[in-house]
């Protein structure tokens, strides 16, 4: 399929709004003309839909599918008595051309009789035709406008004789669309064309020899091919003006207005009788509207990815020319671009060569290239917390390498952004945050509430803060145009300003994201000729061509100092559509954790890294990540070679992310080089606490023997599993460190408190009893005290809704319980069921250790495909009364409602690791590896979702349940229609007596990043590199330097309270201590302990060489 036949289609399919609708204005007296061919819909689809016309935008559409596809309406009433000429029926209509994938026949009935068949052309044509039927009908179509794809919008006009007309009774009019299975389209606008008249002024002031003038616009719908209107406007003498067939705008110069001042208009069109109209003129708010020119990087949705990339590297190359080309332009209008992601850019500069890149480089240092910082477009509620530091990896690249500075980051399209971003884009320099949302898309609360609102938002420790600043009117107004042309431009603006007017917009900057086309849309080279062609005709507003740092430079310069400052989430909408592909979402957040884990290795245990490695790995994690996940027809027409194609190549990120962290972290895969037995392990800890955990090691490098004993040759507790694998309890592995365990030939030594039998299991002080029917967790004690509120739902129970509706969630059918780790080390439950709705196979198992307090599950599935709209949940509800929720940031946590801004999603949120319910005595914290997505309380109802603002929560409360929001196939583009195949879930639960933030934390990371297994090499395992002198403060991230002379430590405050923090060294003698950037740029130096707010970050990088200073 051609591009421009997609990018149409795609909007037909996904209902892509144009601009709201103006008030219809009034009606002139009967007169000669047309009558409304259009009066009132009957049957068909609906569709919003752009057109020529201000008052036209909802339509009725029909296609050649089936040959019974059909629209229906009625016009207005035929005159009585009726004239003896034939009546002509007026109404604006349009059809594919440009995406036509051939001629197309369309079917007119009038009250039932067939009457003629016009044919559309394909090839984007834009002509006038004429179609003859029975009884003397004619169909005739004028052309009024080309849109950006090439399809044709116009008049339609039908000529009906009298003999076939009712005198005041209304003709009905049905188009069926031939029978050729496409979605070739026609449609007709529902607008009633009348004669009328209107007017209106406009926040506008034109400059005139005289002076500025106020512009009031008079807008006459004429439905007479030709005419005259005289007006009388202010008082002044009459002046003639000549009316064409339709819309007619007329601009008129008052007097600015100081004050609230009726401006009398008088009009006569035709000879008619004479309408008097009264514009209430208001004082001009003198604004300036700065377009940020750019193209929205979907990397993919409109084409293949490397389709993609190849127009976005011409949208670079079309940008510097233009901006070299109008260089002599006004300031205002010359030429800037906003590159909105650095994913483009750092392949431009790697393919051009030296002349190609010192231009572009260039245009970055004068100012006219605007780079944003951040490499993609995420989902920032998905990304692991050091995910979200990688994503300027690139910018501080580009500043080190070419002295350039990049302080201001684009979101773009995605609404809502997680509270974690703020401190890891702070931290790296980032001042400001530009966001354009999509302008309807299941955006929810979002834009309603932080549209043009422009502020301060503080970070979790309330010290990190950005000006952030979302567009009011997102960034795709001028999407379905080649080009800006007045015409269009003129009412978007003043009806953007009339907004931003009656909302009491304070500010004179208004920023304007502009994008053409669509998603990954041109550069547009007509705009610098229509912004200094416009300043010089208006006063204000003034346009001005702009880059979003120049824009938010100027803005804080002016009303930093007075912003309104807010603190909490913002919580994103568009996460859920990432559980349209579970396996692949957990792949590509399980490698960021090995990823971390790998670089902490390299630095404190192996020190081998080559950071172009690591940087390759994170650069598919980034992109398995980015908010594009599939093909515009991913939904409407999945088995579509391009949406198949698109799926292909992005499920290619995560599984590459996976394999390349995979093969970077040396953990259990190197044991394949180990003795069968005798074999020594060092279990290593990337941590910066001790960690006491179970270890697994593969049955086939250890069958020896069932004992293990530890580095003074003491016995520790192992156990032979039911797999062959062999596990032991590793306790107090040192931070950022390793200890020696080696397993000999023997029996595992007796005693242990884990056992299994039937359904029940217990260890620990903790006892759990399986649900027979449903599998789930009935009961789960810890000192006696029961954790699991089983009136509605067990714990961990599989819940299936078939449907948008969670009212009729179906459970599972029969189970099969089996206990196949009887103790005393492990004892582990497994429930296996072949009848769960939509599934092949479910299998859940519920591990106890002896010597852990805290139960494990993993479920696995054999997802089949689906593509009716359906969710999978497993609900966690704890027997917490006067529960306090809360959920995990990465760098913080929020309470649901108490910690989230207005306008923040509420029906689903997005983990990093961990949920915790408790109260003022006891509490649980649960922990999840791959699946994020989470529900507080109740599961989703999808039935609004796309209904607007309204269909979405407006507040929720805490809840003693959590639903793991597995997958689900709701959206209707983009994402995936269906997911077969098997699919992963781990979750922990932790009962704990008061909330701990710091344990929460540390229990979180544990899950995800679990102890490391490799051969012993040296004579000991390695003891710690360092230690951190606070508890409260954990190394987050551990990365070598590449002069492999010192490394980056990244340290978070994980505990509500302020703490100063020291490292003691063992195995590192440091020279010096520098604060830092994350990308390792010295700031300033560190001579003493480093305090940190509470829940908040810092970076060091330290200097010296391996090696005990003894």
């Amino acid at each position: 399929m051609s591009r421009i036949r997609a990018t149409l289609i795609a909007a037909l399919l996904t209902l892509i709004p144009a601009a709201a609708a103006a008030a219809v204005p009034g009606l002139l007296s009967p007169g000669h003309g047309g009558l409304a061919g259009y009066d009132a819909a009957v049957a068909g689809e609906r569709l919003r839909y752009h057109s020529f016309h201000p008052y036209a935008r909802e339509s009725l559409l029909t296609c050649v599918t089936d040959g019974r596809m059909a629209i229906e309406w009625i016009t207005a009433p035929a005159p009585d008595p009726l004239p003896a000429a034939p009546c002509t029926f007026v109404w604006i209509g349009a059809h594919s051309t440009g995406t036509s994938g051939g001629d197309r026949a369309f079917d007119l009935s009038l009250d039932g009789r067939p009457t003629l068949r016009f044919v559309t052309r394909a090839g984007g044509v834009a002509e006038n035709w004429t179609v003859r039927g029975a009884g003397g009908v004619a169909l005739s179509f004028r052309h009024v406008w080309t849109d950006h794809v090439g399809d044709a919008f116009g008049y339609m006009l039908l000529d009906v004789p009298a003999t076939l007309l009712s005198p005041g009774r209304p003709v009905a009019v049905r188009v069926t669309g031939e029978a050729a299975g496409s979605r070739d389209w026609y449609m007709t606008f529902m607008y009633a064309f009348r004669p009328s008249v209107d007017v209106r002024p406009q926040p506008a002031l034109v400059r005139t020899p005289d002076g500025e003038r106020q512009l009031v616009e008079l807008r006459i719908d004429h439905t007479a091919d030709s005419g005259a209107a005289v007006v009388q406007a202010g008082g002044g003498a009459p002046a003639t003006h000549p009316l064409r067939l339709g819309l007619n705008v007329l601009d008129l110069l008052a007097p600015p207005a100081s004050a609230p001042t009726p401006y009398p208009v008088v009009v006569r069109v035709d000879g008619r009788a004479e309408v008097r109209l009264e514009a209430a003129l208001r004082p001009v708010s003198r604004r300036e509207v700065h377009f940020l020119p750019h193209s929205h990087n979907d990397i993919g949705y409109t084409h293949l990815q490397s389709d993609v990339l190849a127009m976005q590297l011409q949208n670079l190359a079309d940008a510097v020319r233009l901006i070299r080309s109008t260089a002599d332009y006004p300031p205002e209008a010359q030429f800037r671009w906003n590159a909105e992601i650095l994913w483009a850019v750092d392949e431009y500069l790697t393919r051009a060569g030296i002349p190609e890149r010192d231009a572009f480089l260039d245009t970055v240092r004068s100012g006219h290239m605007g780079l944003q910082a951040l490499y993609t477009n995420p989902l920032t509620g998905l990304l692991r917390p050091e995910e979200m530091f990688r994503l300027t990896d690139c910018a501080r690249r580009l500043e080190a390498r070419h002295g350039l500075k990049i302080d201001t980051a684009m979101i773009t399209d995605i609404p809502g952004v997680s509270w974690g971003a703020v401190p890891a884009l702070a931290h790296a320099g980032i001042r400001y945050l530009s966001s354009g949302p999509n302008a309807s898309d299941r955006i929810g609360r979002s834009t309603a509430a932080w549209g043009d609102r422009p502020c301060w938002w503080v970070g979790p420790s309330g010290q990190d803060k950005l000006l952030y600043w979302v567009a009011g009117k997102g960034y795709s107004l001028f999407h379905q145009t080649n080009g800006i042309q007045s015409a269009d431009a003129r009412p978007k603006l003043f009806g953007y300003l009339d907004e931003l007017d009656a909302a009491g917009y304070p500010y004179e900057l208004i920023q304007l994201r502009y994008t053409i086309y669509s998603d990954n849309g041109p550069v547009d080279p007509t705009l610098p000729d229509f912004v200094r062609a416009w300043n010089e005709r208006y006063a204000s507003p003034r346009l001005v061509i702009n880059t979003a740092d120049r824009l938010f430079a100027e803005f804080e310069r002016r009303y930093g100092a007075v912003l309104p400052a807010f603190a909490g989430d913002l919580t994103p909408y568009w996460e859920d559509g990432a559980a349209s592909t579970a396996r692949e979402l957990g792949l590509a957040r399980r490698a960021a954790e090995r990823l971390v884990q790998a670089e902490a290795l390299a630095a404190a245990v192996d020190g081998r890294y080559h950071p172009e490695e690591f940087d390759i790995a994170w650069r598919e994690v980034h992109l398995a990540d980015e908010h594009t996940w599939g093909a515009w027809n991913s939904v409407s027409d999945p088995d579509h070679p391009n949406a198949v194609g698109q799926w292909r190549l992005k499920q290619a990120f995560a599984e590459t992310a996976d394999r390349r962290s995979t093969e970077l972290l040396e953990t259990v895969n190197a044991l394949e080089g180990c003795p069968d037995a005798r074999s020594a392990v060092d279990v290593l800890n990337t941590c910066s606490w001790p960690r006491t955990d179970l270890v697994v090691l593969p049955a086939v490098q250890f069958r020896a023997g069932d004992r293990v004993v530890d580095d003074a040759g003491r016995p520790v507790p192992s156990q032979r599993l039911a797999g062959g694998e062999l596990a032991f309890l590793a306790v107090d592995v040192p931070p950022l460190g390793g200890r020696r365990f080696r397993v000999t030939a023997g029996a595992a030594p007796a005693g242990g408190t884990a056992g299994a039998e039937d359904s029940r299991a217990a260890a620990s002080g903790l006892a759990l009893r399986l649900d027979p029917a449903t599998g789930a967790v009935a009961s789960l004690a810890a000192g006696g005290r029961e954790l699991v509120d089983a009136s509605a739902h067990g714990l961990n129970e599989f819940l299936y809704v078939a449907g948008k509706s969670p009212a009729d969630a179906r459970r599972t059918g029969p189970v099969r319980i089996t206990a196949p780790d009887a103790g005393p080390l492990v004892a582990t439950l497994r429930v296996e069921c072949d009848a769960a709705p939509g599934v092949r196979a479910l299998v859940r198992e519920y591990r106890l250790v002896d010597g852990l307090d805290w139960l494990a599950i993993r479920n696995e599935l054999d997802k089949a495909a689906v593509r009716e709209k359906e969710a999978i949940y497993f609900a966690f509800p704890f027997a917490v009364p006067d529960d306090v929720t809360r959920l995990d940031l990465g760098w913080g946590f929020i309470r649901p409602e108490a910690d989230q801004l207005p306008g923040a999603c509420r029906d689903f949120f997005t983990v990093q690791r961990w949920a915790d319910v408790s109260n003022q005595r006891f509490g649980v914290t649960w922990a999840t590896v791959e699946a994020p997505l989470v529900t507080v309380g109740d599961m989703v109802d999808e039935t609004a979702h796309n209904d607007g603002p309204t269909g979405w929560k407006a507040h929720v409360a805490s809840s003693n349940t959590v639903f793991s929001y597995a997958m689900n196939n709701y959206w209707h583009t983009n994402y995936k229609a269906d997911q077969a195949g098997p699919a992963s879930f781990s979750y922990a639960v932790h009962p704990h007596g008061l909330f701990d933030a710091l344990a929460a934390y540390r229990f979180g990371v544990e899950r995800s990043q679990p102890l490391l297994v490799c051969p012993a090499r040296d004579v000991a395992a390695p003891r710690s590199l360092f230690t951190v002198g606070s508890p409260a403060v954990v190394v987050t991230s551990l990365i070598p330097l590449p002069e492999r002379n010192g490394f980056l430590v990244r340290l978070y405050n994980a505990a509500g309270r302020p703490e100063t923090v020291s490292l003691q060294w063992n195995r590192f003698q440091p020279a010096a201590v520098w604060l830092s950037n994350p990308s390792g740029t010295r700031l300033r130096p560190v001579d003493g302990p480093v305090p940190l707010p509470a829940f908040g970050l810092a970076t060091l990088r330290v200097e010296g060489r391996y090696g005990s200073a003894e």
